[in-house]
């Protein structure tokens, strides 16, 4: 798959759009306070900050009803954290999808610094955890890696 093309029948790009992406709107959206929790109201007012899934944030920011933020596991603190040691980072726990949806984020921070830092952190990170793969395979016959295995990302 080449970086920034989805897969329309592609299983993964399907599930990866549906990561939860933080935006803030630009108007009122009215008949969707549902999308809000924490309100009793039945309209989002200008400013409300809600998350919804990649595929509709990517739409609505097209339109410029909604801005779209980083989300808390792709600012510049968790890529720190990230890069310290990329192999002990549980990041299915984060997104089951972290690099897909990160390259895909790219596509609205484009303008900005924080797109090519990004995509460097998700190369760098990736790299190093598929090293990490590798030498599991080879020198871990008979071990139990199923705790390693579950913090792996698609």
């Amino acid at each position: 798959m080449a970086i920034g093309r989805g897969d329309y029948y592609g299983i993964d790009d399907i599930l990866s759009e549906e990561d939860q992406i933080p935006v803030t709107f630009n108007t009122d959206a009215f008949n969707l306070g549902f999308l809000d929790s924490t309100s009793d109201s039945p309209e989002l007012g200008k400013g409300a900050q809600v998350e919804l899934p990649c595929w509709l944030a990517d739409i609505l920011a097209q339109r410029n009803f909604v801005k779209i933020k980083m989300p808390k596991h792709y600012t510049k603190k968790y890529r720190t954290y990230l890069l310290a040691d990329p192999t002990v980072v549980n990041l299915r726990d984060k997104s089951s999808f972290y690099y897909d949806t990160g390259i895909r984020l790219c596509k609205f921070f484009r303008s900005s610094a924080e797109a090519s830092i990004l995509v460097s952190t998700c190369l760098k990170a990736f790299s190093f955890r598929y090293r990490s793969i590798l030498d599991r395979c080879l020198s871990s016959r008979n071990e139990d890696n199923t705790s390693y295995t579950n913090m792996l990302t698609h």
